[in-house]
């Protein structure tokens, strides 16, 4: 029996005096036997032990002999009581080795043993460096955890393979290996039942994996038949760690043994978790994690291939006569200086720059050393569509470890449009760990997420609602009075006065997602952050920056009237209103095919799509330090790219006299973009299909991850996302192509089914490359949410199985 964490804590100051094998030690009351035996170096072997997580018991191999007690014991689960003093633990008689060996026997029976047993393992494994022109067989290794197993240190600690095998008949289970999965290949002819990726799974909250089916026939599972992908997996890839065999393996890398190994921390959001990447001949083959539940699906499978991955850049190209030629950097840095200089000069036509928030301070630096005048240069960021005036509320966001603490102290946990389900897991282990402490859980959202359907409370709003609901319990907790939003919110019944009431009840945390940043109520959710924000803490989600100075380099406020600035470049830019001489864009790459310019500078670390038909690429590592960049093979940081082309540009020296952006600063915010917005939205609805769009969480440097690694794609995020029971009644299934109508304009894109979309609603993110458009873009799709028609375009490509969450 588990003793509570309360008790355990009572009795944390208790020491008992018990015996190893005849020597006395002093241990703490409440731990167990085999923790005992490991904090005084002595040795209990053990295959279905993990750290930190529940005792399970059930391999066996850890039993022990305690004297003047019969039987033997299961040390994993057995633990130090005050009425133990004096008991005397035999870890190391004939008969617990004997039993011990007859238990792994048994377990050996139904696995393959040829890497266990085979006299020839490591002449076998020698064989494999054979290098030779002709085909023929150099070994039989098919586990890709060979030489790192846990089973297989095992069978030779106990001597089996010297004692002539295991003396059992075999039944070899002949399961086909499932590699359904987007990351990792499961194959349980190699499962031991030892239960420990779903310990794992269920203490970091996902209760993804169970036991399933009976007696010799027994799996682990998501249940159902489901696939993980179904059952909500969050593919943190935690129980891959768990696993002592090869059962469960990374597909990426999993035949690649690591030669070294780095420590670094996960660049691909805020939150700042550490990682080890494992490398071999100077490549990233596996990203892992220092803290079990600090990781996630971006982080854990995304790193290898944003390091090392086929897709990399690595050399300056240059387009000559429509083919890529591989240039010298000191060649690329002369191209773009040239062309810059003559474009920015009065007459060249003009020069225009968008940077990604990370870049924009080396990007002022660039646009500052051409000391241009008479406004031909300007600078932007697709960002600015994202966040819309959140600047304010910059300094109010928790970050990194304060995140996930701020959840840890909180008693009750808001979460806001977000699911931080594939990008930023750590902030969803949190919530779950906060629900078992008992901690409440209030989500709004138009969605019913895993995380909704587990919540205290639910505010379910109409699709785009979230922010008026938002804005009234905020309201309501700010002034003590009634919280109602006139039905604004679509929120069904007292469920607003019932939330505001939980929230009011503790220590706030508050998760709040960006996408309604995109939606035409947008002033709406800045307020109601504002509000929240003196209640209890912040923290943002999928924001593209949440440090002060990143937010307020490109974003001045909410509700900026149309006067206090020029309408907004970036818009310019994407409807084609704007056709500057040179169009730069640093990782920000905001378009679908080739913008209207005359020459297009790319810098980047990554493939871009082939209808951006870039005219110079300048390759750049994707992270700042060198842990993480690897072998760069001639990519240069962000920094030094933008030194080499100011360098060229020969004026480097007049940077800090120049005042070329510094009277306007960036373009402000075009609200009469939002404005148009708003007023389209206000008049849509009443039963017509909405179509709704949300900030990508798999975002990066300009580009979706699911566009460049493998297995992102099979997430279920890209493409049209609808309910199946609205796909059904407009004779939909998933990979039908379809047609989103509006104004005579058109959206198209493939049938996702998911289960937790509004039925009224189609859910798409943003994506360029797939030609989703940004809101707030003049046009037949400026408002978010806006009412579309569907048409179907052609039936589905595929076999007609669900994408479904």
């Amino acid at each position: 029996m588990t003793l509570s964490a309360q008790s355990v804590s009572e009795s944390a100051a208790v020491m008992v005096g018990i015996r190893f094998n005849g020597n006395p030690v002093k241990v703490r009351q409440g731990v167990t036997i085999l923790e005992a035996a490991r904090q005084n170096g002595v040795r209990i072997p053990a295959l279905c032990f993990l750290q930190g997580t529940e005792a399970f018991g059930g391999c066996r191999i850890c039993l022990v002999e305690i004297e003047g007690r019969p039987g033997f014991h299961a040390s994993c689960v057995l633990r130090v009581e005050a009425r133990d003093e004096g008991m005397n633990v035999l870890t190391d008689t004939d008969a617990v080795k004997a039993i011990r060996k007859e238990m792994l026997k048994l377990l050996l029976s139904e696995h393959p043993s040829g890497c266990l047993l085979c006299n020839e393992g490591p002449q076998c494994r020698e064989s494999m460096l054979t290098i030779s022109k002709s085909g023929h067989t150099t070994g039989c290794r098919f586990c890709s955890n060979d030489g790192d197993c846990e089973l297989q240190r095992l069978v030779e600690e106990f001597n089996i393979k010297q004692e002539g095998g295991i003396g059992f008949s075999v039944r070899y289970r002949g399961i086909a290996v499932e590699r359904e999965e987007p990351f990792y290949d499961r194959d349980y002819n190699l499962c031991v039942l030892c239960g420990r990726c779903v310990r794992v799974c269920r203490e970091i909250g996902a209760d993804v994996l169970s036991f399933v089916k009976r007696g010799p026939n027994t799996l682990i599972g998501a249940g159902m038949e489901s696939t993980h992908l179904e059952a909500g997996c969050w593919f943190c890839g935690t129980c891959v760690l768990a696993c002592p065999t090869g059962a469960l393996a990374d597909r990426q890398g999993k035949w690649d043994r690591a030669t070294e190994s780095r420590l670094t921390t996960c660049q691909l959001c805020d939150l700042g978790c550490e990682m080890q990447l494992d490398l071999r001949d100077g490549e990233v083959v596996r990203a892992t994690p220092k803290v079990t539940g600090r990781v996630c699906a971006k982080g854990r499978f995304g790193l290898p291939g944003l390091i090392s991955g086929p897709s990399r850049l690595y050399s300056p190209l240059a387009r000559r006569k429509g083919v890529y030629a591989v240039i010298s950097w000191e060649e690329a840095f002369k191209i773009a200086a040239e062309r810059i200089s003559a474009a920015a000069s009065p007459g060249g036509g003009g020069f225009s720059l968008l940077a990604a928030p990370e870049l924009m301070a080396e990007a002022k630096r660039l646009l500052s050393a051409l000391n241009a005048t008479g406004g031909q240069a300007t600078l932007d960021t697709s960002a600015r569509l994202a966040v819309g005036g959140a600047a304010a509320l910059a300094s109010e966001f928790k970050r990194g470890a304060e995140a996930v603490s701020a959840i840890d102290r909180a008693q009750v946990v808001l979460m806001v449009a977000a699911e931080p389900r594939y990008s930023h897991t750590p902030l969803w282990v949190g919530v779950r760990r906060a629900q078992r402490r008992g901690a409440k859980l209030v989500v709004i959202d138009a969605k019913r997420t895993r995380l909704a359907r587990l919540a205290d409370e639910y505010v379910e709003t109409r699709a785009g609602g979230e922010a008026e609901a938002l804005y009234a319990i905020a309201s309501a907790l700010d002034n003590q009075g009634d919280c109602s939003d006139g039905g604004q919110s679509g929120a069904v019944g007292d469920a607003l006065q019932r939330a505001a009431a939980l929230l009011s009840s503790g220590r706030l945390a508050a998760i709040v997602g960006a996408t309604p940043l995109q939606y035409s109520n947008t002033a709406i959710y800045v307020e109601a952050l504002r509000n929240l924000g003196k209640k209890g803490d912040l923290v943002g989600y999928l924001f593209p920056a949440t440090d002060t100075a990143a937010l307020k380099a490109y974003s001045t406020g909410a509700g900026a009237p149309a006067e206090s600035g020029p309408a907004l470049k970036i818009t310019d830019l994407i409807c084609g209103r704007a056709k500057p001489a040179v169009l730069y864009l640093a990782a920000d790459v905001p378009f679908a095919k080739r913008p209207e310019c005359g020459f297009l500078i790319a810098q980047d670390s990554m493939q871009l799509p082939e209808q951006l038909e870039a005219d110079l690429v300048l390759p750049a590592t994707p992270f700042g330090d060198q842990a993480t960049n690897g072998s760069e093979q001639g990519a240069k940081s962000d920094r030094a790219v933008f030194a080499g082309v100011i360098e060229a540009l020969g004026k480097a020296s007049q940077a800090d006299k120049s005042e070329l952006i510094e009277s306007s600063e960036l373009a402000e915010t075009s609200e009469q973009a939002r404005a148009i917005a708003r007023a389209a939205g206000q008049t849509e609805g009443g039963g017509a299909m909405m179509l709704v769009r949300e900030i990508s969480p798999l975002s990066f440097r300009g580009f979706s991850l699911d566009r460049v690694l493998v297995g992102f794609g099979n997430l279920g995020l890209s493409g049209l996302r609808i309910h199946p029971e609205q796909a059904a009644r407009l004779g939909l299934q998933t990979g039908d192509e379809i047609s989103l109508l509006r104004d005579g304009a058109e959206i198209r894109g493939r049938v996702v089914l998911d289960r937790t979309i509004p039925r009224d609603a189609v859910y798409a993110v943003v994506d360029p490359a797939s030609a989703i458009p940004f809101p707030f873009v003049p046009g037949p799709f400026a408002a978010n949410p806006c009412a579309v028609e569907i048409k179907r375009v052609r039936p589905s490509v595929n076999d007609g199985q669900d994408a479904r969450r």
